[in-house]
């Protein structure tokens, strides 16, 4: 039981990834949707 009160906390580090990876994913759609984007609405 030691053991496992030192380690950090499985589900919270699961959440974390989960934010990190879904944050890089939208910034790759946008980076590859913007230049759609500005030629559809000529900014």
């Amino acid at each position: 039981m030691e053991v496992k009160s030192n380690r950090p906390h499985p589900h919270f580090n699961f959440i974390q990834q989960e934010i990190s990876a879904n944050l890089f994913v939208f910034q790759y759609f946008v980076v590859s949707l913007r230049p759609k984007l500005d030629d559809q609405y000529n900014v």
